[in-house]
Order: C-alpha cells, then sequence, then structure tokens
C-alpha cells in the first residue's frame, strides 16, 4: 500500500457517489453470485460471539484471507488523529501508524468513504509493501458518524472490482452496526481528549462497564489487566474476567447500581497466568451516555502497601528528624546543667570524708544526676542522632570487660553462658553506645526470666548472608554480606507477635507502664552504627535478640598499651566553653588535677590567645557547640597554628558527620557531657600516654 497522500485520479475511483464527503453504507443486497461462499452468514456468526476487538478483528481478518486468496489484509483502528494497525494478515507488511493525510487508508478515514483502486500502476502516489500488489479496497468502519477502523485489502494476483468492493462494503456495515449497539465507539466520543488523557494519568485504573460490557477503560487499567491495548478488552465482560468461579463482582455491580452506593471488594488476580496479584475495587453506579452503568477503580494492592511503607516511612524519618533537633536541644541544655551539679557534687565529695553528715545527700544527689544524663542519652540515642565517636571496638573485649556486671544484674539462679567467636576482628563504632545496646539487651532477657531457674547465653559470629539477613518488622533492612552478630538468648516468658511488633516502641512494657526507652534507644544506636536487630521469641519459649553490626576489619585486635600510669605533661591546659558554670566547674576539677587553666569563653578569643603562646598549651579541651564559631571551627584555627597540639572536644549534643574528619585527623580525645573528675582524668591520662607513645 502506500505511504503518502494518493491524488484523486481517475484510477482510484469512490464508491459510492464521490461527490459526497459523507460516506454511507451501500444500501443495496448482495447479489448472490457476489456472497456465493456464505462470508456475510460467517461474519454474522462470529459477532455473535461476544467476542473482545481485538479477537474479533483477528477473525474478520481470517474469514476475510479465507474468501480472498492471494491478499494482504490489515485492519487499522482509529483515534482521534492517528490510525494504528490493530492485525494483518498476508504476504505484506505496513507501518503500525499513519496519519489520516497518509495513502488510500488516511483519506478513507478523512473522507469516511469506500475507495476502489482497481489498478494501482496507474496511481502515481501509490506505494508498494510488495512489489506485486495488482488492486486494493479501503473501507471505513463506521458506528453513526464515529470512525472505529479501516479496512484494507490488496491483492497480488485479482483485479478488484465493484461486487468485490460492494461485498466488502456490506461486511464492514455488519461489523459496524455490532460495534455500534455494544457502544464500544463511545469511549473515542463521548470522553473527550483533555478528559482522556486525564484519566490515563491517574494511578489507578480506570473502567465503565455497562449492560455487560466494557465501553472505558484507561491505560493503568489496560496494564493491570494484563492487556496491551484497549482494542483487545472493550466488549469483555470484566466481572466474568475477574470472578471466574463465582458471580459475586457481578452481585457487586448489580447491588451498586441497584442501591446507587459506591462499594469495595477485593481479591487475587493473575494476568500473566504464573502469579496472582492483590486488587481493591471501588464499585461506583454512574450514568453513561444517558444509561447505567458502574464506574470501577481498579487498585493494585501491592502498590498500595508499597506506598504506604514508603509513605510511613518518610513520616517516621522526618518524625526522627525533628524529634532529633528536639532532642539535641534539650539534651544540649540538660547536660549543660548536670555538668554543673555532677562536677561540683563529685568535687565535694572529694573534700569530705565518708562520715560527713551531708556525705550520703550528695552521693544520692550524683545518683539522680547520673538518672537524668542517662534519660538524656536514651532520648537522643532513639532519634538515631545520638552522639556517635567511632573507632576501632573489640566486641569480645567489651563483652568480657561487661563480665561482673552480667553476674550483678543476673538473679542467683541464672546461669549465663558465652559462645565468642575468636575470628570476630573488629567493628567500627561507639564503646559507650555498644555498651548500652549490651546492657540494655541483657536487662530485658533478665526482666524475661524474672526470679525463676533460667539460661542466659550470650553469642558473637562474624557471620556472611548469601541473601539480606532477615531483620524485625520496621526495623532497617541489610542487605546480603558480611556483619558482626551479637545474639542473647534466654529462655524467659517469651512473647507473642504483637509484643514483639511493640517492643521497640518507646514506653512500651509488659510489666508496667512507664518503663523508659531501654529498647527505643537500643534502636537508635543501631541505627546510626548503620546496622538492624533480628529477633525471635515464642511464648514460654524463650527470647533471641540478634543485632547485626558492619565489619571494620577481619584482622584480629592488638591489645592496647595500659593507661594506668598518669604522665604529668599537659600542665598548661586551655579550655574553651560558652557556658560559664560548665567553665567554671571544668577550671577546678582541672586545677584539682594539677593543671594551670586559661579559660575562654568562644572561640575567635582562645585562637587569637592561641596565635601569642602557641607551644605553651599542652592540651585544649574544646566544646563542640557554640555559637557565631564552633567546635569545629576552632579546632581546624587551632590546627592551622599548631597542627599537633592535642584536642580534646566536649559535647552535651549529637554530633553529625562533619565530626568524622576531625576524628581522623587526630582528635585526642572526646568528654561527653555531664563527666565527672574521674572521667576527666582518664581522658587526660589516655591522651598523655599517646603522646608518650609517639
Amino acid at each position: 500500500m502506500d505511504s503518502h497522500h494518493a491524488s484523486e485520479q481517475p484510477t482510484v475511483a469512490p464508491h459510492p457517489n464521490p461527490a459526497r464527503h459523507e460516506y454511507e453504507y451501500a444500501a443495496d443486497a448482495v447479489q448472490p453470485d457476489v456472497d456465493r461462499d456464505g462470508l456475510l452468514q460467517k461474519i454474522e456468526s462470529i459477532l455473535g460471539q461476544n467476542l473482545p476487538l481485538d479477537m474479533l478483528y483477528r477473525q474478520l481478518v481470517t474469514v476475510l484471507a479465507e474468501r480472498f486468496a492471494n491478499s494482504f489484509i490489515c485492519i487499522y483502528a482509529a483515534h482521534t488523529d492517528m490510525l494504528q494497525l490493530q492485525c494483518q494478515h498476508g504476504f505484506g507488511h505496513n507501518p503500525e501508524q499513519l496519519s489520516f493525510q497518509q495513502g488510500i487508508v488516511g483519506r478513507c478515514a478523512r473522507t469516511k468513504q469506500a475507495y476502489l483502486v482497481a489498478y494501482v500502476d496507474q496511481d502515481p502516489d501509490f506505494i508498494r509493501s510488495h512489489p506485486h500488489i495488482q488492486s486494493s479496497i479501503c473501507v471505513p468502519l463506521l458506528a453513526g458518524q464515529q470512525l472505529l477502523a479501516v479496512l484494507m485489502i490488496e491483492s497480488i494476483v485479482d483485479t478488484f472490482n465493484q461486487a468485490d468492493a460492494t461485498l466488502l462494503i456490506n461486511v464492514c456495515r455488519h461489523v459496524s452496526n455490532a460495534l455500534g449497539q455494544a457502544a464500544l465507539w463511545r469511549p473515542n466520543s463521548l470522553i473527550d481528549q483533555h478528559y482522556r488523557a486525564m484519566l490515563d494519568a491517574m494511578p489507578d485504573g480506570i473502567v465503565v462497564q455497562q449492560a455487560g460490557r466494557i465501553v472505558y477503560i484507561n491505560a493503568i487499567g489496560i496494564a493491570l489487566l494484563g492487556f496491551e491495548n484497549c482494542y483487545q478488552i472493550l466488549g469483555s465482560d470484566l466481572a466474568g474476567m475477574l470472578d471466574q468461579s463465582s458471580n459475586t463482582v457481578q452481585k457487586l455491580f448489580d447491588q451498586a447500581l441497584a442501591t446507587k452506593q459506591p462499594l469495595s471488594h477485593e481479591l487475587r488476580y493473575d494476568p500473566t497466568k504464573t502469579s496472582e496479584i492483590p486488587l481493591r475495587l471501588t464499585i461506583i453506579p454512574i450514568t453513561f451516555a444517558g444509561n447505567s452503568a458502574v464506574q470501577i477503580v481498579i487498585r493494585d494492592h501491592t502498590a498500595i502497601q508499597q506506598r504506604e511503607a514508603a509513605q510511613q516511612l518518610a513520616n517516621e524519618r522526618e518524625k526522627r528528624k525533628s524529634l532529633g533537633l528536639l532532642a539535641g536541644g534539650i539534651a544540649h541544655d540538660f547536660n549543660n546543667i548536670l555538668m554543673g551539679i555532677r562536677g561540683n557534687v563529685s568535687l565535694g565529695l572529694l573534700d569530705l570524708i565518708p562520715t560527713h553528715p551531708i556525705y550520703q545527700q550528695l552521693q544520692e544527689i550524683e545518683a539522680l544526676a547520673i538518672r537524668a544524663t542517662e534519660l538524656t542519652q536514651q532520648i537522643v540515642a532513639y532519634t538515631g542522632s545520638s552522639l556517635f565517636v567511632s573507632s576501632p571496638v573489640d566486641l569480645n573485649a567489651q563483652l568480657r570487660e561487661l563480665t561482673p556486671t552480667f553476674s550483678e544484674q543476673a538473679h542467683s539462679t541464672t546461669n549465663i553462658t558465652y559462645e565468642l567467636d575468636d575470628q570476630l576482628g573488629l567493628l567500627k563504632g561507639d564503646v559507650n553506645q555498644l555498651n548500652q545496646i549490651i546492657l540494655s539487651i541483657f536487662k530485658n532477657s533478665i526482666e524475661a526470666i524474672d526470679h525463676r531457674f533460667g539460661a542466659i547465653q550470650i553469642t558473637s559470629k562474624l557471620q556472611t548472608y548469601a541473601q539480606a539477613p532477615h531483620t524485625a518488622t520496621g526495623l532497617p533492612k541489610l542487605t546480603a554480606g558480611s556483619y558482626i552478630t551479637l545474639s542473647i538468648r534466654d529462655n524467659g516468658v517469651g512473647m507473642d507477635a504483637h509484643t514483639q511488633g511493640l517492643m521497640f516502641d518507646p514506653y512500651f512494657s509488659t510489666k508496667f507502664a512507664g518503663r523508659g526507652l531501654g529498647l527505643a534507644a537500643v534502636l537508635g544506636m543501631v541505627r546510626a552504627h548503620h546496622g538492624s536487630i533480628a529477633v525471635w521469641s515464642q511464648p514460654q519459649m524463650g527470647t533471641e535478640v540478634t543485632v547485626l553490626l558492619p565489619p571494620h576489619s577481619i584482622l584480629q585486635p592488638t591489645p592496647a598499651a595500659s593507661n594506668d600510669v598518669v604522665q604529668s605533661v599537659h600542665n598548661l591546659v586551655m579550655l574553651i566553653d560558652d557556658e560559664p558554670p560548665v567553665r567554671m566547674v571544668t577550671e577546678r576539677m582541672l586545677q584539682r588535677l594539677g593543671r594551670t587553666v586559661r579559660g575562654f569563653g568562644d572561640g575567635q578569643s582562645a585562637i587569637k590567645a592561641f596565635r601569642e603562646q602557641a607551644n605553651e598549651y599542652q592540651l585544649v579541651l574544646l566544646d563542640l557547640t557554640m555559637p557565631h564559631f564552633n567546635g569545629i571551627d576552632t579546632a581546624r584555627g587551632l590546627r592551622a597554628i599548631r597542627n599537633d597540639v592535642p584536642i580534646v572536644l566536649m559535647s552535651g549534643y549529637s554530633v553529625d558527620s562533619m565530626l568524622d574528619p576531625l576524628l581522623n585527623d587526630g582528635l585526642a580525645g572526646f568528654l561527653q557531657k555531664p563527666f565527672t573528675l574521674s572521667d576527666l582524668q582518664r581522658t587526660i591520662n589516655s591522651v598523655s600516654a599517646t603522646k608518650g607513645r609517639h
């Protein structure tokens, strides 16, 4: 066939009445010899089967191919201004799309007239799809004034005549009448292009069914039901397609029409015959083309769940972010207050003998301040934005160090066993937080055992997962790979699925209300270490909590040098903190340790003083969070003057990723506010030992 606009030569004879621009089907009856093979009877039989449109077209082409041997036959479906190839049969191959301005097929669609081209050689614009084409006939399929499609036949042997054209016109008339009665053409005429585009852009499938047949379906609906285009499904019965075993869906359609009320229904549907997908139907009674119909909104329940999970995760992240900002601010302010309380109490206890009348009261104040400190740490840890000073950590060494604590906390009737992997290697993390993780999980095991005869097994292992490890619901998902695992298993009361789903919620407890942030804080700290948690539990069978953390190294740790010896260097200390109470109590503590202190309330004045006497300072204690010129900027300024000065960072706030480069650049130590005199002494001893080794 041609792919260009064919000129209206005499050899291209419109049939009938070429003077009219509106095509009318031939009203005269087909002569007996014209339909000698019973073609129209076969067509009527096909139309009586109520086939989907694409199957109807294919069968129509097959029957015509039997009648017109040695021919190429195709059907183009009409859209707004384009023709889309639906099916073809024979020797040639035509373009997938044509405009209304291209060739005889385009002219047939544009003028809605039938065309007989008896001798294609006499038409200079006719471009062949095959070198031996002799004749061609194009006939439009019309429903009223609505163009549905164009039927084209090309012959390589026979020369088509008026009888052939008349026969094809009658065939198309029968097909068009059937399609018009089924209202398959209505989406193109009753739903304009703007609304079709809007409906096609919707994330859900939209189907309109009327009188037991689909009369409209959007792009998502076509895909959800497993089809390629609307012509494969228009005219079908959606209820029968979705519900082949019963009439449930059809009954819902009837009920919606009778009650004029929308209904919902969920079912499973297999569009590919390989795997089912859960669908949610919303059935809405409507009026379509003046008659009652149902509009069905089809949603993939899997996609809904994924969207809801993604939204829940986004909300959780936003909540943690907001809570982290709030918690960080609270922690900063409270820890500065607690710094003054704990620091002065620790100094006061050193000045008093244990028999002094207020010695016990000071101890009680210190204990309460410690509890307040732990609470602020838990609040920040729960958000996942807790203070994180990472360094290589030997998990086995930490477990051995905590062994006395385990024994103190456990009941006398509880047996604690250990199974530690000697090839565990190191992980990168915050020692203090890792200890909190271990102790919090252990404490829950103790409470689960209560006062019965119990057993707790603590296991460490370097585990390699070929597939992503399974983690508890709602917890971070990990990829396949190697992880250092810490498992604490008990034979306590265990948990059902409902309790397991709540165990990491703040202040949830099976004991009584208001237990605290224990496991919620654990989750935040594990998340900060880029790890996750797996939980196994059964009622009356016990619980196993496994923490999975990425390894830092598979090499064995080397024993650290002892820091027991206090080397009296660092006599002149620069103290930088914007909070006067914190600065004053820290100065007293340093003086008690035999250090000379010069205090500064901001980083800029400290840098100026350091520039004048850089070599005299043996140690810098630096607050991280200060207005105008923070600790990171101050540390860089000091290092620009003297790059070997030991800097110990102090903070009662959360630290972001800016801290890691500073640590890698040689940060000498870190002090979490509020700290005590003994905490300060240990840090100075550690810095002294490190300098001694270097």
